[in-house]
């Protein structure tokens, strides 16, 4: 069911924007099967054709306990995690779905 998936990604790029590589987005448990699936076909699913992302629960999570220790380390009790957590996932977001202009 992943790797029909990961097919679908593909056809779906290369339909919309021929030439450019995919990029997926799974949580934990999904990316280590489709992982291994990249592994053994490698000449299908291989990185040039299809890039894996953890997703966003996922990258959430760590830039949260990221702020955490730093705020920890500098001795603020409170800081505007929500609001920093969401400019950087929108940040990271957009770099990765805007095509570069001509």
């Amino acid at each position: 069911m992943i790797k029909h998936a990961m097919h679908l990604t593909m056809q779906g790029t290369q339909f919309l924007n021929p030439g450019q590589t995919s990029v997926l987005g799974a949580d934990q448990p999904i990316y280590a099967i489709a992982k291994q699936l990249q592994w053994t076909f490698s000449d299908i699913l291989g990185e040039d054709n299809l890039v894996l992302m953890r997703g966003a629960l996922h990258i959430e999570g760590k830039i949260d306990a990221l702020m955490s220790i730093t705020s920890k380390a500098s001795h603020q009790t409170q800081m505007p995690l929500m609001s920093i957590t969401s400019n950087l996932m929108h940040t990271s977001i957009s770099n990765v779905s805007s095509s570069p202009e001509e």
